[in-house]
């Protein structure tokens, strides 16, 4: 992982927050499973980050995921 794609998760940390509830056993769909893993490695189009954000912002499950996917780098 590059420094660029910290800076991505940073950025969204401050925007947005640590605060995490919600949906948690809502299942991913393989759609958010590849859109995590393109945040991950810093690919992911800024066209959708917002959308992924929310998601992040709702589902554990989803952090969860993202988590696995940086830390598997």
């Amino acid at each position: 992982m590059h420094d660029a794609d910290f800076s991505i998760l940073s950025q969204f940390l401050t925007t947005f927050g640590p605060e995490v509830g919600g949906r948690g056993a809502e299942a991913l769909t393989p759609e958010l499973e590849t859109q995590l893993r393109q945040l991950g490695s810093g690919d992911l189009p800024e066209s959708e980050r917002d959308d992924v954000a929310r998601e992040l912002l709702t589902n554990p499950g989803a952090v969860e995921f993202l988590l696995a996917q940086v830390g598997a780098k």
